[in-house]
């Protein structure tokens, strides 16, 4: 979703929204309209369907709880996991943050991800550098700082129907894995 007061941004958008087409379905079949329609430019199809945009709308009013809960996993985890582990950590300027990731660098990814599966704790790889990917590599240079992370990023469970007890064999396993 995307909000924003600018009109000429919220136009662009509706046009990659919708194949960069200039006009949407209720313009094109109402009452009155003309035949055909324009691709301004190539776009993409991320219109919701209306099963999700009903969802959606409903989903909103729960998201102040779901931002308030995914917050409290996040400090927990700031305060529980082990002091030497790199991790997600909140700016330093005023803002509300929605924790929709909490990640960690461990020393050895792969082992650790393994460590915590043997847990039974699921853990996520979200972000793989894109210049490491076979349709970018030809376009970057070396880039060791975002492959040192890159290598070692894991994203720990964060979500809003997690329990406190929840949190605590995360951490527990997280320190286990490290051990």
């Amino acid at each position: 979703m995307l909000t924003t007061d600018d009109e000429a941004i919220a136009r662009r958008v509706r046009l990659f929204k919708f194949h960069g087409v200039d006009r949407d379905a209720w313009k094109a079949y109402g009452a009155g309209s003309k035949l055909g329609y324009d691709t301004v430019f190539p776009g993409f199809k991320y219109n919701l369907t209306d099963l999700q945009s009903a969802i959606g709308i409903h989903q909103l009013r729960r998201l102040d709880g779901f931002i308030a809960r995914r917050t409290a996993i996040a400090e927990r985890y700031l305060r529980d996991l082990p002091a030497g582990l790199p991790r997600s950590a909140p700016p330093p300027w005023p803002h509300r943050h929605a924790w929709h990731l909490v990640q960690v660098l461990p020393p050895d990814r792969d082992a650790f991800m393994e460590r915590l599966k043997a847990a039974n704790i699921g853990t996520g790889l979200h972000f793989i550098p894109l210049h490491q990917q076979t349709a970018f590599r030809r376009f970057a240079g070396p880039l060791p700082h975002t492959d040192t992370v890159g290598n070692r990023i894991v994203s720990l469970p964060c979500y809003p129907d997690m329990t406190d007890a929840d949190v605590d064999d995360v951490v527990a396993a997280v320190r286990e894995a490290l051990a």
